[in-house]
């Protein structure tokens, strides 16, 4: 979604009676892609989003790999090729980025992709330099060329509107049941069979609640 207007979603929720613990819930399929595409996010990404979130300290950590993303943070510039290849490494992008565009919520956290050009691309037609990354030289393909690509080029997408019918990996207007340990089937069972399916065992105790809630309100 990049049209600024918030995203509402409205969720039919499976809870015990004590309120303590979700057994399930119903959703559409834009909450549905939502949740499939972070399975899509770098994993560098994740952990930049999680730093920022809770703070470097506060932040949970993913084993080696938090070590890993540290320490190329505090490594100096010097090491690399290049500026733009240090902030490649700690600003990951998602081949699919501009897909996230699609979707209800923009689940991106950064900047819409731009696109950079060698100085000698619009100069051939032979030879395509075009990178998502800045200051890059080792993408440039220009024969014997070795400038950085720091020209912008227009992408020629502008903002595509999430689609009423189209998500951007299943269908929007199909229904999903999603447990509280985030397993997804189809919403296609009765109640008897999805609470013997996903394992629920006081189903007697449990009652049915409407959730809306929001995000982007400007």
């Amino acid at each position: 979604m990049c049209d600024g207007k918030k995203a509402e979603f409205s969720l039919k929720v499976m809870i015990n009676k004590e309120k303590t613990k979700v057994l399930f819930a119903e959703v559409d399929g834009h909450f549905a892609n939502i949740l499939l595409s972070f399975l899509t996010l770098p994993l560098g990404r994740i952990i930049k989003v999680l730093n920022k979130h809770y703070g470097d300290d506060e932040a949970p950590a993913f084993g080696s790999l938090s070590s890993l993303y540290h320490s190329l943070v505090n490594l100096d510039s010097s090491h690399f090729w290049t500026e733009g290849a240090k902030h490649t490494l700690l600003n990951p992008m998602s081949s699919i980025e501009d897909e996230y565009k699609r979707l209800k919520l923009d689940i991106a956290d950064f900047q819409p992709t731009k696109y950079f050009c060698c100085r000698h691309h619009k100069q051939s037609n032979r030879f395509s330099s075009v990178s998502v990354y800045y200051d890059t030289i080792n993408l440039c393909k220009f024969s014997a060329c070795g400038y950085a690509m720091m020209e912008k080029e227009d992408d020629g997408k502008g903002c595509q509107a999430a689609s009423s019918e189209l998500g951007v990996f299943i269908m929007n207007t199909t229904s999903f049941i999603i447990s509280d340990d985030l397993h997804i089937l189809p919403n296609e069972k009765g109640l008897l069979e999805i609470i013997t399916t996903l394992g629920i065992t006081d189903a007697d105790k449990a009652e049915p609640i409407n959730v809306t809630f929001a995000f982007g309100d400007t």
